[in-house]
């Protein structure tokens, strides 16, 4: 005997409260358990006059995972299961085959730009990872290795060749590929740096041997920053760090907000004299990552203390602030106020480093 949010528990003689579960996910047609019992084969799904306890759902339909989840249902409560998407089983399939390396995802995932040597050019393309279409970009000679930079937050990416000075420096949007803006014809000057800037809209940061400038691919506003008078530069939310030559002992130092109020971070008696040529890979949280010259080492200045790693390649997890520093035979990790720790080393040759 039910009324309305009543249930009469002829076991024990009373009339108890009760709760409801409502479901309602993607896909419509699937199949619905409760406590390994079936109550409904599509969406949306109403289930009243539940008594207060734990139950568990389940969630089946051909072609997805099964989704399961336990629950627990009180008095006069109702519990919504929605804006949920079941996953689908897809099946691996082959997209693309040849001598293929640099592989790298757009900000949302969409697209994948990689290299594909087909005779004797080394090609840079586009594979539209919804649709499987694949597009050429560019095409570099043999001896010429190119490097490809996407956006941090949105679908547009660099290609340029690997060294620098780049003399050949494009900007393309990943929905409209056809649409170039090579960067070196408007500035004309080689350009010896560049980076995307971490923001809402698209904005890359570069830098020839007179200048430090910005372009916005949106309206193609180019903006100059200041002269580049620096060994190095990075810019990190808006603060531009610089790698300096100090005027009395001709030593580097690093300076946080070169262009605002402008510290120094550290000194020139922070370096070495073997120290002396370096480059900045990135900085977040007042922490700085360094690289010497030509060689696998690497310099990370943190908490006041300055750490000394083996590495050629680097990676920021967007997660937890937690640094991958890495060589092909081993694994640095840095987390904040921690010290550096040699997480594997191995003679496997070592690619590419992904954090979860």
């Amino acid at each position: 005997m039910y009324t309305s949010g009543y249930r009469y528990d002829w076991q024990r003689g009373l009339l108890r409260e009760t709760g409801a579960i409502n479901i309602d996910i993607e896909p419509k047609q699937a199949l619905v358990k409760v406590n390994g019992i079936q109550v409904a084969t599509k969406m949306p799904v109403r289930l009243n006059d539940r008594i207060p306890g734990k139950y568990q759902i389940q969630i089946t339909s051909p072609g997805f995972f099964d989704w399961q989840k336990e629950t627990e249902i009180k008095n006069k409560q109702t519990i919504y299961i929605k804006e949920i998407s079941m996953l689908r089983k897809n099946q691996p399939s082959i997209v693309m085959e040849g001598q293929l390396s640099g592989l790298a995802l757009s900000a949302d995932g969409q697209y994948a730009s990689y290299f594909r040597k087909f005779e004797k050019i080394n090609e840079v393309r586009l594979l539209n990872l919804k649709n499987y279409t694949d597009v050429l970009l560019a095409a570099f000679p043999e001896e010429t290795t190119p490097t490809v930079l996407w956006a941090k937050n949105q679908n547009y990416l660099v290609i340029s060749e690997r060294a620098a000075p780049y003399q050949s420096l494009v900007i393309i949007k990943a929905d409209d590929p056809s649409n170039k803006i090579d960067l070196m014809a408007l500035t004309k000057y080689p350009i010896n740096r560049y980076e995307w800037k971490d923001a809402a809209e698209p904005e890359l940061y570069y830098s020839t041997d007179l200048r430090l400038m910005s372009f916005m691919p949106n309206t193609s506003q180019r903006y100059v920053l200041g002269k580049n008078i620096w060994l190095d530069w990075h810019m990190d939310n808006g603060q531009l760090w610089t790698l300096q030559t100090a005027t009395d002992t001709k030593q580097i130092e690093l300076v946080r907000d070169t262009l605002g109020f402008s510290d120094i971070f550290a000194p020139q008696n922070t370096f070495t004299a073997g120290e002396q040529e370096l480059s900045i890979l990135g900085s977040r949280n007042n922490t700085v990552l360094l690289k010497k010259n030509g060689k696998s080492e690497m310099v990370l200045l943190a908490n006041g203390q300055k750490y000394n790693l083996a590495g050629e390649q680097f990676r920021i997890s967007e997660y937890n602030n937690w640094w991958l520093i890495w060589t092909p035979w081993e694994i640095w990790t840095y987390t904040q106020n921690e010290e550096p720790n040699l997480l594997n080393r191995s003679g496997e040759s070592l690619q590419n480093v992904i954090p979860r």
